[in-house]
């Protein structure tokens, strides 16, 4: 009997993987943590004191929704969605 039981545990535990987390999954946690709002200063901070020119630039590369977005896709990579 145990014979039998094994292969099926071990059929069954290499098709349980676990599935990345999305980044989309990762945004209401980092609003929760702050980091969010660390998205949103991010651009106003680098921009102080620069040329108009360059803080336009600044403005869209450090943009806080998307900034949040690349960071969320970057953590989700490293994790899988049960250690949400």
């Amino acid at each position: 009997m145990r014979l039998i039981v094994l292969p099926l545990l071990l059929l069954a535990a290499a098709s349980l993987r676990a599935e990345p987390a999305s980044p989309h999954a990762l945004l209401p946690l980092f609003e929760l943590a702050g980091i969010h709002l660390l998205c949103e200063q991010s651009a106003p901070l680098l921009q102080r004191g620069q040329e108009p020119a360059e803080q336009q630039r600044l403005g869209q590369l450090f943009a806080g929704p998307a900034l949040c977005l690349e960071l969320a896709k970057r953590v989700s990579a490293q994790l899988d969605a049960a250690q949400l």
